[in-house]
């Protein structure tokens, strides 16, 4: 005699579950895409900043500055070969803090000096020999500039 045993789970059973549970994930994704959080206008005006006065860019570039200033005046030339990795650290941390001030158009080729001149420290400590040369004199001169430093 054969006997046949039902299952509760035959192999159609399974796959139709299966599909089942398919299409409600895809339902449920397309609902939510439909009601999801509405993307930002493109309308919406930027807060844009006003440049500082000058005397405000001054007193924060002296005061971003002057942490460098302190340590390149101890800087000899016989130092400059050695590549002082503290002082590279801080030449990388105040061209990074230059480099975000807002600045007025009156100290703008005042504040493009600086930076150029911490690029030129940079040079110098990695060995570029043309620049160990030049680059005490250029500070002095950066100073001789910009008398509002220190």
């Amino acid at each position: 005699m054969n006997k046949h045993s039902h299952k509760w789970f035959n192999e159609m059973a399974v796959v139709a579950v299966f599909f089942l549970v398919v299409a409600a994930g895809l339902f449920y994704a397309l609902f939510h895409l439909e009601i999801g959080p509405a993307a930002p206008t493109v309308n919406q005006p930027l807060a844009i900043s006003s440049a500082p006065t000058v005397s405000a860019y001054e007193h924060e570039a002296d005061t971003v500055l002057a942490p460098f200033l302190e340590q390149a005046a101890k800087v000899g030339q016989a130092e400059l070969a050695s590549g002082d990795q503290d002082l590279l650290d801080l030449i990388g941390k105040t061209q990074d803090r230059l480099l975000r001030m807002i600045v007025p158009a009156e100290r703008k080729d005042a504040h493009l000096k600086f930076v150029l001149l911490l690029e030129q420290w940079r040079r110098a400590l990695n060995g570029s020999a043309a620049d160990q040369k030049q680059v005490l004199a250029s500070t002095q001169q950066v100073l001789a500039d910009n008398p509002w430093l220190r």
